[in-house]
């Protein structure tokens, strides 16, 4: 049952007119005091006892309690985030047989390799802005322009480092080469800062270093993912490849280990045979030691 509004004193629109009996029964109250209803039923009339509002206080004690505040959550870096999608894109890459298990051995080449690392942080970022789901409101910070940047920090970055009497044995140099031409590559259609990044960069930084860039598993890794780039930029643009040298082929023949690998070779043998025709032909007719050599690097390609 619902309990009656309390009457302020101030308020007119409604009294409480009715004795005890009559607001029990729910009756009309008439007649004054002593009303009819307690007249006739010779009842006491009493007016009802008003409601008072009394103020309670009741001591109330705060418990300390000891809550453990959330840290605030920290964000990677922009470079951390496109460091793991670099290793990530190394795992889709098949240049070589074990190109994709390379990230464990790349780790102290990033840490001790500045170019090396602005170099995987921009083919990272350049990796992730070529994904659909990737949008952002500043171009300034878009994972794009992130790429361009740190691609130009990579290339600045080099030109000071290759000035140091070890850089030519350093494998970081090695390995920013040949990323930035790949990075290069990824960018342009074309291809022509990238062949013009193979023949001109990277090829002489392995012509100069010798057999020393050669000597680890990353070493070897670097020179057969170079190797498989330049063989198929000699056949793309016709052109000969200082991997025809009959010293550096003399040590290829010792690496191959697959047909796709002795396929390469005799691809690059015959690109340089081709550079050999095309220049004699200005200057004396082919002789029967040439034709036989290209016939022997034929016979050996349909063997395979």
């Amino acid at each position: 049952m619902k309990t009656r509004r309390i009457v302020g004193p101030l308020d007119q629109r409604k009294r409480l007119t009715r004795c005890q009996s009559c607001a029990r029964r729910r009756i009309k109250c008439e007649g004054g005091t002593p009303c009819e209803y307690c007249v006739r039923m010779k009842k006491n009339c009493q007016p009802q006892a008003a409601t008072v509002s009394e103020l309670k206080f009741v001591s109330h004690s705060v418990v300390p309690q000891h809550t453990s505040n959330l840290q605030p959550q920290i964000s990677d870096k922009p470079d951390s985030v496109y460091l793991k999608t670099f290793f990530l894109f190394l795992q889709r890459c098949e240049f070589t047989p074990e190109f994709a298990n390379l990230g464990s051995e790349f780790l102290p080449l990033i840490q001790t390799c500045a170019p090396l690392r602005e170099a995987t942080v921009a083919i990272g970022a350049l990796e992730i802005s070529r994904s659909p789901s990737t949008r952002s409101s500043d171009e300034l910070r878009s994972p794009y322009h992130f790429a361009l940047k740190s691609y130009s920090k990579a290339l600045t970055s080099l030109q000071h480092y290759i000035q140091s009497p070890h850089a030519i044995h350093c494998q970081g140099v090695l390995w920013c080469t040949l990323l930035l031409g790949l990075f290069e590559l990824m960018i342009e259609v074309s291809g022509g800062q990238w062949a013009r990044h193979m023949l001109y960069g990277t090829s002489k930084i392995l012509e100069l270093s010798g057999t020393d860039s050669r000597s680890d598993y990353v070493g070897c890794q670097s020179f057969e993912t170079f190797r498989l780039l330049e063989g198929n930029r000699a056949i793309l643009y016709g052109e000969d490849t200082v991997l025809s040298d009959y010293s550096r082929m003399g040590q290829l023949d010792v690496m191959t280990s697959n047909p796709l690998d002795e396929i390469l070779n005799f691809i690059i043998k015959m690109s340089s045979f081709s550079k050999s025709i095309k220049t004699s032909t200005y200057q004396v007719p082919v002789s029967s030691i040439e034709l036989s050599q290209f016939q022997k690097i034929n016979d050996a390609i349909i063997q395979i």
